[in-house]
């Protein structure tokens, strides 16, 4: 029997959530992060809809994409200022729209 790897999660209040909530833009591609029924979504245009898994407290696993996974980073002020795109070939940087 192969050995599966699930990832860990980590438990995230759902207002702690709300500050990942927007629009991100990669090139002229804009992605967009919701929370509903406190679990983030990810929708990418041509793509299903995805569900964000929390890993860290800015981490999150596509729940059903293995080795897929997104990073949220923060400026000083601690508002959400970037969203990184991690693939296994390939990490993507998103802009959070203001």
């Amino acid at each position: 029997m192969p050995f599966i790897r699930v990832p860990k999660t980590a438990a995230i209040a759902p207002d702690s959530l709300k500050r990942f909530e927007g629009e991100y833009l990669i090139g002229n591609i804009t992605l967009v992060v919701t929370l509903r029924n406190d679990v983030l979504h990810l929708m990418v245009p041509g793509q299903p809809e995805y569900e964000l898994v929390p890993v860290e407290s800015n981490k999150f696993s596509i729940k059903s994409l293995t080795g897929y996974s997104v990073v949220f980073n923060s400026n000083e002020k601690n508002e959400v200022t970037e969203m990184l795109a991690i693939q296994p070939n390939a990490t993507y940087k998103a802009t959070r729209k203001k």
